[in-house]
């Protein structure tokens, strides 16, 4: 033994748009939160709208974002340019959306959440968007989350849109500038 202590290996991070090949693994990371949710006895999403057909959807609209550490699928979420169930009134190109942000149990907790909202900002200010928003369900620990990351929230309390009873929030973006809180 050499006597010197150990440095723990940073994992290396790479987050990018999803290929036609990488759709499965985003399937499989939605489906393990949501049995991992419905387990805890705070259901979210079902995993039946975790589905393929849905996922290469969105690959194929550009929209599939893919999280890799060293390698390995570690978190993914949709990013679109429009959203008219919870963002009605928006224009089109405002904004980019979050949707189903997700990450795999044995990396919740690392940044993985902050990685993603800190890549969709760069997309939108690369793009000249002026703010990144999202919609999630009233629930405490989401609303921290969000806020932790940022976000502020638009509304003063829940709204119902498209069915849904959802908060929104919105992240504004300095275009063409790099990532700012």
């Amino acid at each position: 033994m050499s006597g010197r202590a150990s440095t723990p290996v940073r994992a290396r991070r790479q987050i990018r748009f999803a290929t036609d090949r990488e759709a499965a693994s985003a399937v499989a990371i939605w489906r393990e939160v949501a049995t991992w949710l419905e387990a805890t006895g705070r259901p979210l999403w079902s995993v039946e709208e975790c589905d393929m057909a849905s996922a290469v959807a969105a690959v194929a609209a550009g929209e599939l974002v893919i999280g890799l550490s060293n390698g390995a699928p570690a978190a993914c979420m949709r990013l679109s340019d429009s959203d008219p169930i919870f963002w009605p009134t928006a224009h089109q190109g405002d904004s980019l959306y979050v949707h189903k942000l997700a990450v795999v149990r044995g990396q919740a907790g690392t940044g993985w959440s902050q990685a993603m909202v800190d890549w969709a900002i760069r997309q939108a200010s690369a793009a000249h968007i002026g703010a990144l928003r999202l919609d999630c369900d009233p629930r405490p620990e989401l609303v921290r989350l969000y806020r932790l990351l940022g976000f502020r929230q638009v509304d003063p309390g829940p709204v119902r849109l498209g069915g849904y009873t959802v908060l929104r929030f919105e992240r504004r973006v300095e275009k063409g500038s790099p990532v700012t809180r």
